[in-house]
């Protein structure tokens, strides 16, 4: 790869204003990755506790149905 002067140059523009693109660019993709990763935890969170709600409720129903059986032997 070139380096940034010589990138600069064949744009046609400073190398600072390079150099302030360059680190716009780094900190949008530094943003955007944090907040994709922040939405799949977030997704990824919902599940699980839709899962978990699911669970505790055969819990319950597989407790009733245990404590039915057990009266009906005595």
């Amino acid at each position: 790869g070139l380096s940034r002067a010589a990138t600069a140059r064949e744009l046609g523009v400073k190398v600072n204003t390079l150099h302030t693109w360059v680190s716009k660019f780094q900190d949008t993709n530094i943003t955007q990755s944090a907040s994709s990763d922040s939405q799949s935890l977030a997704d990824e969170n919902k599940s699980l506790r839709k899962e978990n709600a699911r669970l505790k409720e055969e819990r319950e129903i597989l407790k009733k149905a245990s404590a039915y059986f057990a009266s009906q032997l005595s």
